[in-house]
């Protein structure tokens, strides 16, 4: 790298204000507990039962949603005697104002972007309509892109989240959303305790989008709530006790890297078995739980049976600890969150801009974001959002 001119102007600034921006938010670990108070907002758990199961399905998504995750979902659902119609809206890469808003142009074109299950364009509020069956969708299920407090800022996702959710209740008033929390990147596929960790504090931030959200549904007078599928902490679990000591039987390899290959194709899409691990626990938030003798797939028997317990086992303790919990998300994601995410990032999505871009912008939004996150100001997503 040539030192001279810019290059090394820029190092200078990154020195100068370094201290400012780790005064703003430089933590790298969230806190344990966050004590209640009276800006807290109660996050409670709850999920699809027998009564409220899909008979059909709706996803708007990227590549963490697309095929072969809903085929896994329609095979479960088939064997526990509940034909799952479904279809989708894929875009590559997407967020989810690209899926709404659209990008450039008249606006709200995002609705006719992407593909639908048969790699055909897609008309998202006709199909919604009409269905594959010439009936309305039960349950719409809404993929953010995976890089959560940029989406937030950046793209408006609670303001888009709404406008779907309230354009999809007015075709059916007795259909349930859910917003399924995507991963990020692994930064270390040997070592993937940071990005576990990642992961834990990024569920807070997943909670408190789908709080802002239920807030304006209920200013709004609707009834129902839109239901969080905790999809990037319960793969993140299941990681972590694959790469232990311990392991798990059928799915761990001879080293934390080997393992990891059984589970990701790259730094974040999954393979078969990584698939056939979300797509059980999204059935158990969809249906409330699986069924004595599920779907295995193409997985060898003592494989699909160790990650249907995994799957069991967080989903029944993800709704123990999540039945009430309460969050300050304002003082949260400014003081605890965004230290996390921008230093995540910084290392994993922005270094491939180079070393000296990623920590400019590491800098620059660790100042930035937590004052606008503790502001009043119309630019905070959660102060003041609606949608267009």
């Amino acid at each position: 790298m040539n030192w001279n001119g810019v290059g090394r102007l820029r190092v200078l600034q990154l020195h100068a204000i370094l201290p400012l921006a780790c005064l703003a938010g430089c933590a790298s670990e969230p806190s344990a507990d966050i004590a209640p108070d009276a800006d807290s907002q109660l996050f409670s758990a709850v999920y699809g039962s027998e009564r409220d199961a899909p008979h059909r399905l709706f996803i708007s998504g990227h590549s963490l949603t697309n095929h072969p995750f809903p085929d896994y979902l329609e095979e479960l659902a088939a064997k526990s005697g509940s034909p799952l119609d479904w279809d989708m809206q894929y875009l590559e890469g997407s967020s989810l104002r690209m899926r709404t808003q659209g990008t450039e142009g008249e606006a709200w074109q995002g609705y006719l972007a992407g593909q639908n299950r048969d790699g055909q364009p897609v008309d998202v509020l006709r199909q919604l309509a009409s269905g594959r069956s010439a009936r309305p969708y039960d349950t719409l299920i809404l993929n953010e892109g995976h890089t959560l407090l940029e989406s937030l800022i950046w793209n408006n996702t609670i303001g888009n989240a709404l406008d779907f959710e309230w354009r999809f209740s007015a075709i059916n008033p007795a259909g349930q959303t859910y917003l399924y929390a995507a991963w990020l990147d692994v930064d270390d596929q040997r070592n993937p305790r940071r990005w576990i960790a990642y992961e834990r504090a990024a569920t807070r931030a997943w909670q408190c989008t789908a709080l802002k959200i239920n807030q304006a549904l209920a200013n709004k007078g609707v009834p129902r709530r839109v239901r969080l599928i905790p999809a990037a902490e319960g793969l993140a679990t299941m990681v972590e006790q694959a790469v232990s000591t311990e392991g798990l039987h059928g799915v761990s390899g001879a080293s934390s890297k080997a393992t990891m290959k059984r589970i990701f194709t790259d730094s974040v899409h999954l393979t078969e078995m990584g698939n056939y691990y979300v797509a059980l626990l999204s059935f158990i938030a969809l249906y409330g739980e699986l069924p004595d003798d599920p779907w295995e797939g193409k997985m060898e028997p003592d494989t699909a049976r160790t990650l249907q317990a995994v799957a069991r086992e967080f989903m029944a303790d993800w709704k123990q600890q999540q039945a009430a919990v309460p969050i300050n998300c304002p003082q949260y994601l400014a003081d605890e969150f965004a230290g996390t995410y921008l230093a995540y990032v910084r290392d994993t999505k922005w270094r491939e801009e180079g070393q000296i871009r990623a920590y400019y912008k590491w800098v620059r939004f660790s100042v930035q974001w937590p004052l606008l996150l503790r502001s009043d100001s119309d630019e905070n997503p959660f102060r003041n959002n609606t949608a267009s």
